[in-house]
């Protein structure tokens, strides 16, 4: 892989860090990614009416591609890499946390489940956090953070409920 001076920060970074463009001699944009999203975001503050142009021609080219687009869409659904999209995406917004925050948790857990330990199965451990303040206490495997959840995240309630099984558990031997 090879390296591509920036046009506009002079910056030399590895090719993968500029868009590709098949008009160009190097099939590569002059400036790199970070530049080049830089002067978009500039142009879309400048004048904010081109994002709805922007908008308005995308809905067209859908309308008049719609099996085309359905298609590239049903395709895409199926890479892995739109699922760790999906999930980066999800982490951010809903508790403001990266992919490496989350597995920094998990290895911070030794790889399982905060109450119970049992390692994540197919499906990855649930962001258990505070529903009052959003503070994030760990991470949970599903039968775990349902069980918290409706003991209404009240430790009396959850000692309540332990006593209630040391109870009958000694009542039952």
């Amino acid at each position: 892989m090879g390296t591509k001076q920036c046009n506009t920060c002079d910056e030399v970074k590895p090719l993968d860090e500029f868009y590709k463009a098949a008009g160009c001699v190097d099939g590569r944009r002059g400036e790199c990614r970070t530049c080049f999203q830089a002067k978009a975001v500039a142009r879309a503050e400048e004048k904010p009416e081109l994002r709805e142009i922007a908008r308005q021609r995308t809905a067209k080219w859908i309308h008049e591609n719609d099996d085309r687009y359905r298609a590239y869409k049903r395709e895409y659904g199926k890479l892995d890499k739109k699922k760790r999209a999906d999930r980066r995406v999800h982490l951010r917004n809903k508790f403001g946390l990266t992919l490496e925050d989350y597995d920094r948790m998990l290895a911070d857990q030794q790889g399982g489940c905060a109450v119970c330990g049992d390692p994540p199965g197919k499906a990855a451990l649930h962001v258990d956090h505070c529903h009052d303040s959003g503070v994030v206490r760990g991470l949970l495997c599903f039968r775990c953070n349902s069980a918290i959840g409706n003991l209404r995240d009240d430790p009396v309630i959850v000692a309540s409920a332990l006593a209630y099984l040391t109870r009958h558990r000694e009542a039952t031997r």
